[in-house]
């Protein structure tokens, strides 16, 4: 792992009630968002915010072993990808 990295972790609930508190300005300042959400709903909505601000996402899954890739690109938008753990 990289030693210069700076993970902080946000445990307040992710949505429209707490634009205020997760603005695009806060989006923008990010290099990469990690996320670990436990519903769709919210899932979605930071895929859309990480989108619109133009933040690479690496969202975590929960189909047991089975992992999925989406590499997204502006105005370009490839299918998933299923990796299988061997």
């Amino acid at each position: 792992m990289n030693p210069a990295l700076k993970v902080e972790p946000h445990l307040k609930k992710v949505g429209p009630d707490t634009e205020d508190l997760y603005t695009d300005g806060f989006f923008k300042e990010q290099d990469i968002v990690v996320n670990a959400l436990d519903n769709i709903a919210a899932r979605l909505y930071v895929d859309a915010r990480c989108v619109t601000n133009q933040r690479p996402l690496l969202e975590s899954g929960t189909l047991a072993t089975k992992g999925h890739v989406q590499v997204r690109r502006e105005k370009q938008l490839q299918q998933p990808v299923s990796v299988k753990k061997k």
